[in-house]
């Protein structure tokens, strides 16, 4: 019964934990029961939620069975009802038992219900049923951007970098991707839906990032030893930026990647790392920094498997914001790379809410009197207050997301101000996987302001500075939302000059992301005040948003 008990604690807290379903299930090492078939249960589950409502709530099973919670009873009846097998427990469980007493009942009101939907088999109404969008189902990670994604204009696929670390581009072109053929565009792409089969194996080499491609989304390459030894990894075009706009060659120190769980920037980091101390003879390290043990866990993994850990070193349980700047181990730090927590609303499904209704116990069953001679007395009908409902409901959603923005840029804009610290630092870089202003340009505008920034000489990255792909990536910051904290408009147009945005889908098949750089062309004096030179106060609030999540398929 763990299977149903874990996927009734899931449903039951379904609406207060924030993330894609997937990642807060295949990340959970404390659930016991098999993750895909916990994911397949609770978002099946989640999809029949409004038919399973009214079957449960018109069969009348709560008021009769108190030992079942509203979740449970989802779960239960959800198999009971469209399983193959049925309920997936022993027969003799008292709960199962429990179940099947109302079975009969149960099928009537399913049926019924099919029945006034106007479907007049059990197939037509699943294939309905299936048919509908679950903002649940994203992927697990940066590493797809359109899991979800129904416009015609994104190209259906998915991105793959190659590990420099242990192959090229070169290689892997002349052998695991020998047999497909090379197009020039993006827009030669395959859209959605794709046959399945695809007819065709397509591929496109990026033009504004080296070593990566992408390939058509329905191409399996989990398969492929290349995949399995580590060879091309499975990443987003858009979360490559931060590494290249970092460029490691314009510092000679070492790297500090504040939040780098789960590993797939820090990998590309550390690539870049090897390929330029191959040409400078450089010995340098990147600090990987993960507060969260069990994914410090998953990092470490990560490290391993893309044969990185010549290049990182992990520290598992370390807050960023802990570090003391002026600590002789960060003395040698010249670039610092933070991806804090964020809203994740650039990622495919997160910016749509799973929404679940339990089940009530006090409606009463749909069961007509019996032969009753007495005359019903006519009952006035109250109509439920719908629209007054849903606008509460609606205000509600609007004072949680703007609490949770403001919060979470409190938090990034905390670790910007921390980063500017580190007094051997000469560039940091910026990003999120957020479409929200809020989170991107406002915390950059509101961090040069801060007396960290002015004092310490930091600046932003000019477009004319950056890397050559990300300078003439044409998508930059939002103009407007900077002029909302800065008055200059021409300071504001600079400021949105020097941030990238990636859209979220569209022609260039990306998640939603923002990043930035900021450097500083003079280091303080040795020997000078230093502003803040002790890790955060410990009291202070943290904000726990979303994080990047580790790879799934």
């Amino acid at each position: 019964m763990s299977l149903y008990f874990e996927s009734a604690d899931i449903l039951d807290n379904l609406n207060v934990h924030r993330g894609s379903l997937k990642s807060r299930i295949y990340n959970n090492p404390s659930l016991k029961s098999p993750a895909a078939q916990l994911y397949a249960l609770v978002s099946e589950t989640v999809k029949w939620n409004p038919e399973l409502n009214e079957v449960i709530e018109r069969s009348g099973l709560l008021k009769q069975e108190r030992k079942l919670t509203p979740a449970l009873s989802l779960v239960l009846v959800h198999d009971l009802l469209l399983a193959k097998r049925g309920i997936a427990a022993p027969s003799n469980h008292p709960l199962v038992l429990a179940i099947k007493k109302h079975k009969a009942r149960l099928s009537a009101e399913f049926t019924k219900l099919r029945l006034k939907n106007g479907y007049a088999t059990i197939e037509a109404f699943k294939k309905h049923i299936a048919a509908r969008k679950f903002p649940g189902n994203g992927n697990a990670d940066e590493n797809d951007s359109n899991e979800s994604n129904e416009s015609n204009d994104t190209p259906d696929v998915r991105w793959i970098r190659i590990n420099a670390l242990l192959t090229t581009l070169e290689d892997q072109m002349r052998t695991t991707f020998a047999d497909m053929k090379v197009r020039r565009h993006l827009a030669d792409m395959p859209r959605p839906p794709q046959p399945e089969p695809q007819a065709e194996r397509l591929l496109v080499v990026d033009e504004h990032v080296p070593d990566i491609i992408a390939i058509p989304r329905n191409f399996n390459i989990t398969e492929m030893s290349a995949y399995q030894n580590g060879e091309i990894i499975l990443q987003d075009k858009a979360s490559c930026f931060p590494a290249l706009l970092l460029d490691v060659a314009s510092t000679t120190g070492d790297i500090i990647d504040a939040c780098a769980a789960p590993g797939n920037k820090t990998t590309h980091l550390a690539a870049l790392l090897h390929a330029d101390g191959r040409q400078t003879g450089r010995k340098r390290r990147i600090w990987a920094l993960e507060r969260d043990k069990s994914r410090a866990h998953t990092l470490q993994k990560m490290i391993t498997w893309a044969k990185a850990t010549e290049e990182v070193y992990v520290q598992p349980g370390q807050d960023f914001l802990r570090l003391n700047p002026q600590d002789e181990k960060w003395e040698n730090v010249e670039a610092l790379l933070l991806d804090p927590s964020c809203s994740g609303s650039g990622m495919a499904g997160r910016d749509e809410e799973i929404k679940l209704v339990l089940p009530r116990k006090d409606v009463p069953p749909a069961i007509k009197p019996r032969n009753s001679r007495k005359t019903a007395k006519p009952q006035t009908k109250v109509a439920e207050p719908m629209k007054v409902s849903g606008a509460s409901e609606n205000n509600n959603d609007a004072a949680y997301q703007s609490d949770r923005l403001q919060a979470l840029s409190a938090f990034q804009l905390k670790m910007l101000r921390h980063a500017f610290r580190f007094p051997s630092a000469r560039r940091i870089v910026y990003s999120t996987c957020s479409v929200y202003a809020e989170e991107n340009e406002h915390v950059v505008a509101h961090a040069l302001e801060s007396s960290e920034a002015r004092e310490n000489g930091w600046r932003l990255l000019r477009r004319a500075e950056q890397f050559p792909g990300m300078r003439d990536w044409q998508v930059r910051g939002d103009v407007t939302a900077i002029a909302r904290v800065v008055e200059d408009p021409e300071t504001a147009a600079g400021m949105a000059d020097a941030c990238i945005r990636c859209d979220k889908g569209g022609p260039q098949a990306t998640i939603g992301f923002f990043v930035v750089g900021f450097v500083r062309d003079v280091l303080p004096r040795k020997g000078s005040e230093e502003i803040g030179d002790t890790a955060v106060n410990e009291e202070e609030e943290e904000w726990n948003g979303f994080e990047d999540e580790p790879d799934a398929e």
